[in-house]
């Protein structure tokens, strides 16, 4: 696999993902299959308790194409073959294949096919289907790891969506805890499936360096995805006051404009349970001042923020990859966030980075 293979994957993972209506998602699912596998045509068949499809989101043709053919495919055929037995499939030519079905007058002609099942939560949800490989007599092996690796990633996506309607319906507020935990649950097991797909590719790859660019981009792949689980989080309040997580999601984001990239974000800890108001009004202050600082003189690439709670501490951890401090804390605007760490009874401290970068660490006392 080529790492411009390997980027377009995790594009297109985060696009699935961005989302939580349940009809744009599949939409978009299908959208990001089309272009990662290079295809002509898509479609997003979704399977029924039945086994018939009971919705159908296509992409490439036009609107007089679709009106022209009529009704929608209704699961035989081919298409019936990937519901009876889900696992993927490659076809050069579908019209040779003993499954076929031929097609309804006024449909384009379609040869080569790539079918890949979608799975909830181990259960299908629908399929995949792409035709007509681009520039290619038909779809590749890597064309087929790729769609899986975003199969899965979609299958997350669609619980997402799912798990977001149900927040939007529940009234109570305990539900809040065991809804983060289920959407915690599913990024891992959905994280670790991704993640165990795209190893298999690397172990296939010859090139050495390729091989550890690659490994690379699946470590940035886990710190994207961890950067996703806390946005879900922020999501599971359901009360009229704004989470801590969400109030810190925010002011990340109102930086984004003057930072070179967004900042990741991962939280620890019960930091929206145990965080009293004040306190939390404190780690935004801190939080912006930090990132100002940032802005201004670090001339950073990346930048990470950690929000956690420990043994009995709120700790907000900014660390860059910039040019470095060259001047004692005392003497720069940083004595403000001594300061008010020390009237928590808390504490600062700023170290430069080897080779290069600083690390921010303000803590005061919780409870």
């Amino acid at each position: 696999m080529q790492i411009s293979s390997s980027k377009a994957l995790i594009t297109a993972i985060m696009d699935v993902v961005s989302g939580l209506d349940l009809a744009s998602t599949l939409e978009r699912i299908v959208a990001s299959a089309v272009q990662l596998s290079s295809a002509k045509y898509g479609a997003l068949g979704v399977v029924d308790k039945d086994g018939a499809l009971s919705e159908f989101f296509h992409y490439g043709l036009e609107d007089n194409q679709v009106t022209k053919i009529g009704h929608l495919p209704e699961g035989k055929g081919v298409l019936g073959l990937l519901i009876k037995y889900p696992k993927s499939i490659r076809i050069a030519d579908l019209t040779k294949h003993p499954a076929s079905f031929g097609f309804p007058p006024n449909h384009p002609p379609m040869n080569s096919f790539l079918g890949v099942p979608i799975r909830v939560r181990g259960e299908i949800f629908g399929n995949l289907y792409l035709t007509e490989k681009l520039n290619e007599p038909e779809f590749s092996e890597e064309d087929e790891d790729l769609v899986k690796a975003l199969a899965g990633a979609a299958g997350l996506a669609i619980e997402n969506s799912k798990l977001s309607l149900t927040i939007q319906q529940v009234a109570v507020f305990e539900d809040r805890e065991r809804i983060a935990r289920d959407l915690h649950d599913l990024v891992i097991q959905q994280l670790f499936a991704t993640g165990m797909s795209l190893q298999s590719i690397v172990k296939r790859m010859d090139n050495k360096d390729d091989r550890d660019k690659l490994t690379n981009t699946v470590d940035e792949l886990d710190q994207t995805i961890k950067q996703i689980r806390q946005s879900i989080y922020a999501l599971t309040s359901v009360t009229d006051n704004i989470s801590l997580r969400r109030r810190v999601m925010n002011e990340l984001e109102s930086f984004s404009g003057l930072l070179h990239s967004t900042p990741s974000i991962s939280f620890d800890g019960p930091v929206d349970t145990l965080v009293t108001e004040r306190q939390a009004d404190q780690v935004i202050a801190t939080l912006r001042e930090l990132l100002a600082n940032v802005a201004k003189h670090a001339e950073a690439q990346h930048i990470n923020v950690v929000v956690k709670v420990a043994e009995g501490q709120l700790i907000i951890e900014v660390k860059d990859d910039g040019v470095g401090i060259a001047y004692e804390i005392k003497k720069s605007g940083l004595e403000n966030l001594r300061k008010r760490a020390a009237q928590l009874q808390g504490d600062f401290s700023v170290e430069r980075l080897r080779p290069h970068g600083t690390r921010a660490i303000w803590m005061i006392p919780i409870g």
